[in-house]
């Protein structure tokens, strides 16, 4: 072979392997771009990923963070409202709790230690006995009612000085026992004593001639009007007069009837214990109702009960009426709404009145001891004017409770119930002077008149009562356009604050939009 050929088979050789080797290399260049090109394009795609996912990790966590916010949130309002439902249920209570006690302290306070005024009861001794040898009646009276245990205890006994008494008796063509019984029938005492003349020689004289016809217990009378206060006489007066008289007996038989069997002869003494024994049980006293309660217990359910119910027909008389006044009151004018008002309540007033009287005729309560044929038409009166009086004042308090806090009205009618009812459970007199009050009440006044038609007690302050009533009712009619104004701006004031809150509370709603 000729060596020019060889040495360029090698150089063909050479040349190709550079060839082969620029193209292999060439070719890992393309797939490197390519390689380059792709990472280019998938790194983009593997960021958004990751950017994704922790964009969902964000979104999570705040989701969970506005649920515990969320779950806080409702706790707190919800221990607000626990608490204000707390608050309300403690406010409600402690409300009810003092009216209760109020009222309870009124009627019960009435009651507390009422025999300490025992002595505010005053009654009247005339000892008509004279001036004789051995008074002994009259010496045992006096030293029994004038006892630390009796006198300004049980009661205030005067003793009158009896020279004066018979002149003044004498000045009014009175005896003295006529003018005791005036005393007491213009209820200036309660009850009086008197033993009449010569009261201890007729009872000696009975002792020494035997004599059984002679009743020794009607030498002492106690003299009284059940009328006056059909609910004190029978429940104060007449028991402590009576526990009075058990010591006076016992001490008169003592120091009176000993003493005079003393002068006594024996066969004086064998005739008085065989023909007349009766003469040594002696000196109980001699009752003297002179306004008996004739009617039973229904009077009291007339009088005073019945008042009672007087005062809660009243109340609701405007609380029933109180819709019709609600409606009436868009459609008249203010002074003519006043006028339908008045007119509306007087109206039902006088016929509420009229059917507690006809009730009294279907019990068959007579009207005609006092005023004759007239006392129907006094006791409608007295009635209605009663009613009236107690009726203003309810109506009063009704609209300021209804338009301010309707649930303590229950809380009003038993209030004025027990403030009016206390006053007239018994007198006055046997309780604290904070019950003087009851003086001016509607239901005293009215009571009192009542007495006066159905037992024909003193008719001498009938004045006075009746201007108590009439008073209450011009005067409570009068304010009435006052206490209708104040009730009238209450409740726009309150539908102002509504407003206001609805306004900031839609406003909240368009701020949160």
């Amino acid at each position: 072979m000729d060596p020019l050929d060889t040495t360029n088979n090698k150089a063909l050789e050479v040349k190709t392997n550079l060839n082969s080797n620029e193209t292999v290399n060439t070719d890992k260049r393309s797939d490197e771009s390519q390689i380059s090109k792709i990472d280019r394009k998938t790194k983009p795609e593997l960021s958004s990923t990751t950017s994704g996912r922790n964009n969902i990790d964000l979104s999570s966590k705040a989701n969970k963070s506005d649920v515990i916010q969320s779950k806080i949130q409702l706790k707190k309002e919800n221990s607000k409202f626990y608490w204000r439902v707390t608050r309300y249920f403690l406010e409600t209570y402690l409300v009810m709790i003092i009216l209760f006690l109020i009222i309870m302290s009124i009627f019960w306070g009435s009651l507390y230690k009422r025999t300490r005024y025992y002595k505010n009861l005053h009654y009247l001794v005339v000892l008509d006995e004279g001036e004789i040898t051995t008074p002994l009646v009259s010496e045992v009276f006096i030293k029994v009612f004038n006892s630390s245990q009796v006198q300004n205890v049980l009661g205030t006994f005067n003793f009158v000085n009896i020279t004066e008494f018979t002149e003044l008796s004498l000045k009014k063509q009175h005896t003295n026992y006529e003018e005791l019984t005036e005393q007491i029938h213009q209820l200036n005492y309660w009850g009086g004593f008197y033993v009449p003349p010569n009261a201890t020689l007729d009872y000696f004289q009975a002792l020494q001639i035997a004599n059984s016809s002679f009743n020794p217990n009607e030498l002492i009378k106690f003299i009284f009007e059940t009328g006056r206060d059909p609910l004190t006489i029978p429940s104060y007066v007449l028991p402590i007069i009576e526990g009075i008289e058990g010591n006076f007996v016992e001490y008169a038989q003592q120091y009176i009837t000993l003493n005079l069997l003393e002068t006594l002869s024996s066969t004086e003494s064998i005739n008085l214990v065989e023909k007349a024994p009766n003469l040594l049980s002696a000196f109980w006293f001699q009752y003297v109702d002179r306004r008996p309660n004739d009617f039973g217990p229904i009077i009291i359910a007339i009088t005073a009960l019945g008042l009672l119910y007087a005062d809660v027909m009243s109340f609701h008389q405007y609380n029933f009426a109180s819709s019709i006044h609600d409606t009436i009151i868009k459609k008249i004018k203010p002074k003519q709404y006043l006028i339908y008002h008045i007119l509306v309540g007087q109206i039902a007033y006088f016929i509420m009145s009229l059917i507690f009287c006809l009730m009294i005729l279907a019990f068959q309560v007579p009207l005609t001891k006092t005023f004759g044929k007239s006392g129907f038409l006094v006791t409608w009166s007295i009635v209605y004017l009663t009613m009236a009086a107690l009726g203003i004042v309810n109506e009063h308090v009704s609209l300021q409770i209804f338009a301010r806090y309707k649930p303590v009205i229950g809380f009003w009618v038993s209030g004025f119930m027990v403030i009016n009812y206390t006053v007239i459970s018994s007198s006055i007199l046997l309780m604290n002077r904070f019950y003087r009050y009851g003086y001016a009440t509607p239901m005293y006044n009215g009571y009192q008149l009542l007495n006066v038609v159905f037992f024909d007690t003193y008719k001498g302050f009938m004045g006075r009562h009746i201007g108590i009533l009439i008073a209450w009712i011009v005067v409570g009619n009068l304010l009435l356009p006052l206490t209708l104004k104040n009730v009238a701006y209450h409740k726009k004031r309150i539908e102002q604050k509504a407003k206001k809150a609805l306004t900031i509370i839609e406003e909240k709603k368009l701020k949160n939009h």
